[in-house]
């Protein structure tokens, strides 16, 4: 919840997300991670709370925080355009919904980058 390392292990028992766009150095066990960029650690952190209300955690295999403004998931095969994390329960909540009812075989990119805005829409692409 706070960015404490919590464990470190060698290898990864259980499927969990990779993260992109935090740097760091080092991190000790029991700390806070000391990233270089903590608005992006504030993005993760929020969105793992997200994932977990939303029940995504076996679903989301990567997020892209290296741009604030530009947050990006990645599931299967689609990518998902965040924008900022401004509403970002929205964004997840959306995007949980929608991904129940897109095939795991399915290619494309979903936009929910819009819903910051009064009338924002949200546009499933599929690439060939």
């Amino acid at each position: 919840e706070a960015g404490r390392v919590l464990d470190v292990q060698d290898a990864c028992r259980e499927a969990l997300p990779l993260v992109k766009g935090l740097s760091f150095g080092s991190f000790t066990k029991g700390e806070v991670i000391p990233v270089e960029n903590p608005e992006a650690l504030d993005i993760v952190l929020h969105f793992s709370q997200l994932m977990e209300k939303y029940e995504l955690l076996d679903m989301v295999v990567e997020i892209d925080v290296a741009d604030r403004e530009n947050v990006y998931a990645y599931v299967n095969q689609v990518q998902i355009i965040l924008g900022n994390m401004e509403n970002g329960d929205t964004k997840i909540r959306y995007m949980a919904e929608i991904m129940k009812t897109i095939p795991k075989e399915d290619r494309g990119t979903l936009d929910l980058s819009e819903l910051d805005k009064p009338n924002g829409t949200v546009v499933f692409r599929y690439l060939m």
